[in-house]
């Protein structure tokens, strides 16, 4: 990818790993690294807990608000403790 290097490039994805109160920024990362490569955008956020679930809100009322839910595809992992 030019101007960067996603976390994960699929068949189909450009994707971005990131922690769920980083959403934000993984989300903008994730979608140029959609455009530079002519993927779709994927983001996985790590989850940490309960706590995350105002993280997960606000990505879900942002992609909405901008129309970019069918534009995004998100995935949530729990973290795993050692």
């Amino acid at each position: 990818v030019e101007g960067g290097r996603a976390d994960c490039l699929t068949e189909t994805h450009a994707v971005e790993v990131g922690y769920a109160s980083d959403w934000l920024a993984s989300l903008g990362q994730a979608q140029w690294y959609a455009r530079q490569s002519g993927k779709r955008a994927g983001l996985v956020l790590i989850v940490q807990g309960a706590c995350d679930d105002v993280h997960l809100e606000h990505l879900e009322a942002h992609l909405e608000y901008y129309g970019l839910e069918s534009l995004v595809d998100v995935w949530t992992v729990d973290k795993q403790e050692p």
